[in-house]
């Protein structure tokens, strides 16, 4: 399994794209930041407290994308 490690505190933009709530562009945004295609990966967003829109936003992309393993810390 890949693995797509965002550090959202390098990344602070991606709070309006979290606000945004299209998860669509979340994924291409956290694709193109990680480096790798989502599809089979494992994602990893690290210090996800950076951008409080984020948690809320995961909910949506849990909804969206099951298949899609998010942790965070």
């Amino acid at each position: 399994m890949a693995l797509c490690e965002v550090n959202l505190e390098r990344h602070l933009y991606l709070d309006r794209v979290f606000e945004s709530l299209d998860t669509g562009r979340m994924l291409r945004e956290l694709e193109a930041l990680g480096g790798t295609r989502l599809d089979g990966a494992l994602l990893f967003l690290d210090e996800v407290q950076a951008t409080p829109r984020a948690l809320p936003a995961l909910r949506y992309l849990y909804e969206d994308r099951p298949d899609l393993p998010v942790p965070g810390t």
